[in-house]
């Protein structure tokens, strides 16, 4: 439909171009009759103005009176009077007649100009007023759209311009996002360091007085082994994403049981879970559940998502996974009934370096990463992941195509 009702700017100058030249033949056909009248008007002056002297000339010499006509002279007075005057109107006939072509040519341009620049002036005063809204986008005037009129070529770079600085404004708006978040990262970043090596070195060097008990010095050891996990996970955050974000992750697609990999990464949360005093159920209908994938990066990304349900879901007390399949697709649900998310934190809730809580505690804060690594890894697997939270709890939905087709280096 759209097309359709599409006219060119080609056909609208084409048309204006034959109207101007008809309103031009139009008007100068209408002078011409005009300038002819007159013309002939004169010329009926002229002849009886001669009748007229020819009768005096005839009355003069009947009365004996001769005098010659004042227009005779030279060679002419020789010349017998009709081809005297069939030669002078025969030499006029032929510059009326160049001089009146070229005068209606000129005419004719002249009008057509005239009629031209009247109709399309309001084109030319639109490519201006298209200028000046190129030259307010390259100044950063976003905000001063261009009118969009017709459904010409103007009309359509009009309307791109305006999708144009809508963009540039989302990218500038996404791009400031970014480094704000980036520069919040590297403050959180730089505090996640800190804090656990302080805590390493304090209860290494603790660890290393002589006048403590052998008790005391393995519950040392311990601690500053958990916080030496803890930064580890905290660099093989940042490494992964780097990785992800150079494009240097490769996919290794294999078949596998995906409600396998679920059971032994909820083998390896047990302790987390218990530790959080987390109950877990794990529900699925079927045996197994086969889907071509890489498992150890949909283990990593699982890995996430069921940290984060332990991380926040603590004040619920349980923990729920399901698993449903039909003949092309695994759908796998993360529940916990924690703290409802807000609305707008959920829009934002993938995206890099963006967090949730607003305080750094130890047992909430994080790099912001895990869950935009997972969305990552999923969608490597051709894979979607979303979020949904409410008072029935906060899920996180994962569907994989069974048969993903592996893309091309």
């Amino acid at each position: 439909m759209q097309e359709n009702k599409f006219i060119s700017l080609q056909k609208k100058l084409l048309f204006a171009g034959l109207v101007s030249l008809f309103l031009a033949l139009l008007t100068f056909f209408a002078l011409f009759g005009s300038m002819k009248m007159l013309y002939r008007s004169i010329n009926r002056n002229r002849e009886e103005q001669k009748i007229a002297d020819i009768q005096n000339s005839y009355q003069q010499k009947e009365n004996g009176i001769t005098k010659a006509p004042a227009h005779y002279g030279n060679v002419s007075n020789y010349m017998p009077e009709g081809l005297k005057e069939n030669s002078l109107n025969s030499q006029a006939t032929e510059e009326e007649s160049l001089i009146v072509s070229v005068a209606s040519v000129l005419c004719i341009a002249v009008l057509f100009a005239f009629y031209f620049w009247l109709i399309t002036r309001k084109y030319m005063s639109y490519l201006r007023e298209l200028s000046d809204g190129i030259c307010g986008f390259a100044k950063g005037k976003l905000e001063d759209y261009v009118e969009v009129r017709g459904n010409d070529e103007l009309g359509m770079i009009a309307a791109n311009l305006n999708t144009m600085a809508d963009n540039l404004k989302a990218m500038m708006e996404h791009d400031r996002s970014v480094e704000t978040r980036k520069n919040e990262l590297v403050t959180n970043v730089a505090h996640d360091l800190r804090t656990p090596l302080t805590s390493i070195l304090g209860y290494l060097g603790l660890a290393d007085r002589p006048d403590i008990s052998e008790l005391q010095r393995r519950n040392y050891v311990a601690t500053a082994y958990e916080k030496a996990k803890r930064l580890e996970q905290l660099v093989e955050n940042l490494f992964e994403y780097s990785k992800m974000t150079l494009g240097a992750v490769r996919v290794d697609f294999q078949e596998l049981d995906l409600i396998r990999v679920l059971q032994q990464l909820l083998e390896e949360f047990y302790p987390s879970f218990s530790k959080s005093g987390l109950a877990l159920d794990f529900y699925y209908t079927e045996k197994n559940a086969f889907i071509y994938a890489d498992g150890n990066l949909l283990a990593r990304a699982f890995a996430n998502l069921i940290g984060n349900a332990v991380k926040y879901g603590s004040d619920g007390k349980r923990v729920e996974l399901s698993l449903q399949q039909t003949t092309d697709e695994v759908t796998v649900q993360i529940i916990n009934f924690g703290e409802i998310i807000p609305k707008e934190a959920l829009e934002n809730i993938f995206e890099r370096f963006y967090r949730v809580e607003s305080s750094r505690s130890a047992q909430t804060g994080g790099s912001g990463l895990g869950l935009t690594i997972a969305k990552s890894i999923i969608e490597m697997h051709h894979g979607t992941v979303g979020a949904s939270s409410d008072l029935n709890g906060t899920v996180f939905t994962v569907t994989l195509p069974k048969k993903a087709v592996p893309e091309e280096s």
